[in-house]
């Protein structure tokens, strides 16, 4: 409809009523366009906020888990620190408790940590 309309007002050499036309046509399509432009950008804001709370929950895991490996690794420590005192004492029997340091000092945590917002 628009089109035939242009092509009347084109034979009948109406220039203002083809610039008018065409000037519609011409921003109805910027206006869809800019607002396709604004969809675009919301929707890109409200991913960016969910990666960014996903990112967040994934560090506080991480600092749980940290606290936690500290804790454990410093058992582990102390564990070790026994075994090796009772190897250096001359006059000590290695019974039960050295075997338990030892393999309690042998002890890992090899957890990953949390990435998968990062992935």
């Amino acid at each position: 409809m628009l089109i035939r309309r242009i092509r009347d007002q084109a034979v009948r050499h109406n220039w203002f009523g083809v610039a008018i036309d065409v000037a519609i046509v011409i921003v109805g399509v910027f206006l869809g366009l800019q607002a396709n432009n604004w969809n675009a950008a919301r929707a890109e804001r409200a991913e960016a906020r969910e990666y960014r709370s996903e990112i967040v929950s994934d560090l506080r895991a991480n600092e749980a888990d940290i606290i936690a490996r500290s804790a454990f690794y410093g058992q582990v420590r102390a564990h070790a620190l026994a075994a090796l005192q009772a190897l250096e004492d001359p006059h000590s029997q290695l019974g039960e408790s050295f075997l338990v340091d030892a393999y309690l000092a042998a002890d890992t945590n090899r957890r990953p940590l949390v990435r998968s917002a990062y992935d």
